[in-house]
């Protein structure tokens, strides 16, 4: 789906670095950046129902507490995948029931075929100031935190800003 002339797909540029200049340059072209991957790239893709898809997230979150700049060295999430609608779906109120059953179904698959043993299963929605989010297009984000450098039954809690 195209977006219309002027219509935001981005908010809360504000990370620095590369993930900043793609956020940048697609807001100037007014382009999902999103919808841009999965036209460009669809081998991203690690499964995928009718309508939704699984790929990993090329900027997995920090460990520890903000703010995180470019050449930041703390870890990142061990693992982090976004499950993305193929449609350019900006809000919860546009899903329909099959919706919620294909995220369901796509989770369950990575927590067995990824090795997904724990973690967080996260969605920002609604209005960017309140939600943190960044791209528009509604995804979902399942992120596994690293396990702590000194202490084997112990990982680093992973920051996830929500507003």
């Amino acid at each position: 789906m195209e977006q219309r002339d002027g219509e935001a797909v981005v908010a809360n540029i504000h990370y620095g670095g590369e993930y900043e200049g793609q956020l940048r340059e697609a807001q100037s072209r007014g382009e999902c950046p999103l919808c841009k991957q999965i036209r460009e790239d669809p081998k991203i893709i690690v499964e995928h129902t009718l309508h939704w898809y699984v790929k990993r997230n090329p900027y997995p979150p920090y460990a520890g507490e903000p703010p995180h700049r470019e050449g930041d060295t703390r870890p990142r999430a061990a693992q982090a995948f976004l499950i993305i609608p193929f449609q350019c779906i900006t809000d919860t109120h546009q899903l329909l029931p099959e919706d919620w059953l294909e995220v369901l179904q796509l989770f369950s698959q990575l927590r067995g075929q990824e090795g997904v043993r724990g973690g967080g299963l996260a969605l920002r929605f609604g209005d960017p100031v309140l939600s943190g989010r960044t791209i528009l297009h509604l995804h979902f984000h399942v992120i596994v935190p690293p396990p702590h450098p000194e202490h084997l039954d112990a990982v680093l809690p992973v920051w996830f800003p929500i507003g």
